[in-house]
Parts: C-alpha cells; sequence; structure tokens
C-alpha cells in the first residue's frame, strides 16, 4: 500500500506563487500543486485535512465560513492570533513595510469563530507567545 501526499496552496498573488514553484518545485515535484485563486469565489479541493493558519485574519469571519461551507473536507485546522491587548503586528525592523496589512487585518474572536463556522469543534488548544499573544488553533470537523 502506498500512502501519496500531495500540498495544494491556494493563493491569489501569483507571484508569490512563481517564486514557490522556483525554490520547491524540483524537490516536491507532482507533490506540490499551487493553485491561483480568489478564496472569496473558489471552492477548495476535496481534501481529508485542511490547513488554514493565520489567513481567517486577512477574510474575514464570514468569508471563511463562506469558504468552508463551498468545500469537502475531514478536518478543517484554523490557526487564529489573538492579540491579548496589544498591537496586530509585532514592532520589528520591517514593520514599516508591512503596515498595509494592518489595513486589512481582522481582530477573531474565539468563540464568535467558532459559532460562525458552525461546525463541530475537535480540538482546541492555546499557544502562547512570548510577546503576550497567543496562537488559537481550533479544529472542526462536520
Amino acid at each position: 500500500m502506498h500512502c501519496w501526499t500531495v500540498f495544494k496552496l491556494i493563493h491569489y498573488n501569483k507571484n508569490y506563487l512563481h517564486s514557490l514553484k522556483k525554490k520547491y518545485g524540483t524537490s516536491l515535484g507532482e507533490k506540490l500543486e499551487l493553485i491561483h485563486a480568489d478564496l472569496n469565489e473558489t471552492t477548495l479541493p476535496t481534501s481529508d485535512l485542511l490547513i488554514c493558519n493565520l489567513v481567517i485574519e486577512y477574510i474575514g469571519i464570514d468569508s471563511f465560513a463562506k469558504l468552508l461551507a463551498r468545500s469537502t473536507f475531514g478536518i478543517a485546522s484554523c490557526v487564529i492570533q489573538k492579540n491579548c491587548g496589544n498591537s496586530f503586528m509585532t514592532p520589528t525592523k520591517v514593520a514599516e513595510k508591512l503596515k498595509r496589512i494592518d489595513e486589512i487585518h481582522h481582530d477573531i474572536g474565539e468563540n464568535e469563530f467558532k459559532k460562525a463556522i458552525g461546525l463541530n469543534v475537535v480540538f482546541t488548544h492555546n499557544y502562547l507567545l512570548p510577546n503576550n499573544k497567543e496562537f488559537v488553533r481550533i479544529d472542526f470537523k462536520r
């Protein structure tokens, strides 16, 4: 019996996908599938495990819930950033270059998120970060 894993990465930026293909295309070959799509309109490829880490803050809860409703998957594993009263972006030397990201960022409340998704929560874990923030992992199953 063979077990094949295919990684499918969906992104709206063709240049980003092109750079990933150049960097990993040779080593991963057919195991890496890069898909150019708008998450507000696309249906995700059918999968056993859907990993959605740190993307919900940018498309918002409603858009993400609609994306999941259009898609077929076994488990959706999601990580959101909880800011604990701090700014979304940690001050760094390059923070000024990333300032525009703050314009599209949505703070995501953990309970609001679970309710909006409307699926069974099968796992939750909070990972404390050193900068008074935390990542919250929530796994959902239909």
